[in-house]
């Protein structure tokens, strides 16, 4: 879920649905839909392509071989932002904490069925939450990043279930096969604006 501000003030919500699945240390595949976002990604170690299904249009570039290289080169060249993707770095814990300025365990919570520890860090900007499973894997099962940088304190929620650390994928999973009567396109730079947002 995404929180935004209209013209007026009063703040809104967008929920968005999304499914992701990572295969390292080269292959990624998720599907995000709501209200704002129909998107389909497809990494396959060598290509990164978006897919909208409702307008039957696609994007594909040359990426680098990593997942953790794609998902810097999505954010940094393309504008593109995987869901939690601060998770999903293999070097997840020490981003997270650079800059932390404080840490501290808030409380126990069940979240999506699951007994989990709730912790908070600050730093300059940005507060995040995360609820960590505390048996078996410590799996994130919620995750809030709270935008301090302006009164607004907009904010990302993300919960998490249906975990599988051990799946079982096939290359093709991560390949896109254009369906019938779907168009290329270009990905448009990063900063400019499609004819819709005009």
């Amino acid at each position: 879920m995404r929180e935004d501000v209209f013209d007026s003030g009063h703040r809104v919500d967008f929920g968005v649905g999304a499914s992701l699945v990572v295969s390292r240390p080269n292959k990624l595949r998720s599907e995000r839909l709501g209200h704002l976002v129909e998107q389909n990604f497809y990494y396959d170690g060598k290509t990164l392509t978006l897919y909208n299904a409702s307008r039957e249009v696609y994007a594909t570039v040359p990426a680098p071989g990593t997942v953790e290289e794609m998902l810097d080169f999505a954010r940094e060249s393309l504008g593109v932002e995987q869901p939690v993707a601060d998770l999903v770095y293999r070097n997840a814990f020490p981003l997270l904490m650079q800059d932390v300025t404080l840490a501290m365990v808030v409380d126990k919570e069940v979240i999506a069925g699951t007994k989990c520890t709730h912790l908070l860090f600050s730093r300059p900007g940005v507060d995040f939450q995360v609820w960590v499973a505390d048996g078996g894997p410590p799996l994130p099962y919620k995750y809030i990043v709270t935008d301090t940088s302006t009164a607004a304190l907009l904010a990302i929620i993300a919960t998490m279930s249906d975990w599988n650390v051990a799946p079982v994928v096939t290359d093709s999973q991560f390949t896109f096969v254009p369906p019938r009567g779907a168009k290329a396109i270009s990905f448009l730079p990063v900063g400019a604006s499609s004819a819709s947002d005009r």
